[in-house]
């Protein structure tokens, strides 16, 4: 887990500093400064890189969130949700599908699938890698 960087462009605030009150408890995995502030941003990196600490808080937080919120379990469920929503709301004809998928209990569902790594590894996804937390070698 490497701190981040990053200018507040996109979902990059919310990746840093969290979505909604549990997310924001984690804590900031990372700086985030305006939108072309060099000098802010050379600020931010020499700041996480110089006091270990704030390097190890980012990180644990980083790592924290990305396996709390980010897992390929959560994301093949909200795909799989998001499609049996999609084939509900289609007209039978077109389809072909039963327009009678419960939407409740798709979600319910999704988020407690078994098949998510097996799905992964037969599309050739690589399995998660753990490493130890470290501050880099060279400043």
């Amino acid at each position: 887990g490497v701190p981040v960087v990053s200018t507040d462009v996109g979902s990059c605030r919310q990746l840093v500093y969290g979505l909604g009150a549990e997310d924001e408890a984690i804590g900031p995995s990372g700086r985030i400064v305006r939108i072309a502030d060099a000098e802010g941003l050379a600020l931010a990196a020499l700041e996480l890189l110089s006091d270990p600490d704030k390097w190890y808080a980012a990180q644990k937080a980083g790592i924290e969130r990305v396996t709390k919120y980010y897992t390929q379990e959560l994301m093949f469920g909200s795909y799989r949700t998001l499609y049996q929503r999609a084939v509900a709301g289609w007209p039978e004809e077109k389809s072909g599908a039963s327009a009678s998928v419960d939407a409740e209990e798709a979600d319910a569902t999704a988020l407690e699938s078994k098949d998510a790594p097996e799905v992964a590894a037969e599309n050739g996804a690589a399995e998660p890698r753990t490493a130890e937390p470290r501050m880099p070698t060279a400043v």
